[in-house]
């Protein structure tokens, strides 16, 4: 029962997180980062890309349909608590109508290179899908810290290696 009990609570503070995203409230979804990360990934270099996004004169971007994959067991070391996690979302990036044909068409061939199979584009809008990981740490209540393979040898900084080891198997 308590497994599926720590189950459900990151499950929904990973839902809260997305939602937050999707809403494009930055500074309270980098809350849900460990303040660990966000020691080294301060929230305003974190808030720098999504600003960059935001203010993009050719366009407008959202967020959409943040969907939890998979959460991999939970392993607890030193009575923190650690799990895996995988998950997919959509981005949209509508066209705005100002926007010339040929800067349409680079910004299309951008992202259709960078997207290949997880890309369409239809009523003037790019959707691109993309999976993403996150480790879970709970020392308290769950909190994440970003998994990209660039970052793995800073990982140490956040958390035990045997442990980031062990959350890789269930990659």
């Amino acid at each position: 029962m308590n497994a599926q009990t720590e189950q459900y609570e990151i499950e929904s503070a990973f839902n809260e997180y997305r939602n937050l995203i999707e809403k494009k409230e930055f500074d309270k979804a980098f809350d849900y980062y460990h303040k660990s990360f966000l020691k080294y990934i301060p929230k305003k270099d974190l808030e720098k890309e999504f600003t960059k996004l935001e203010n993009n004169p050719n366009f407008t971007y959202s967020v959409k349909s943040s969907k939890l994959l998979s959460s991999s067991k939970i392993i607890v070391y030193d009575t923190i608590k650690y799990s895996f996690i995988k998950y997919g979302a959509n981005t949209h990036i509508k066209f705005k109508d100002e926007v010339s044909a040929d800067t349409k068409e680079r910004i299309k061939e951008h992202f259709k290179k960078l997207y290949r199979e997880n890309y369409k584009f239809s009523n003037n809008e790019i959707i691109t899908y993309k999976e993403q990981e996150l480790i879970g740490l709970n020392d308290s209540v769950w909190r994440f810290i970003m998994y990209k393979n660039k970052l793995k040898p800073y990982m140490s900084i956040w958390l035990p290696e045997k442990v980031l080891d062990s959350l890789l198997l269930y990659r």
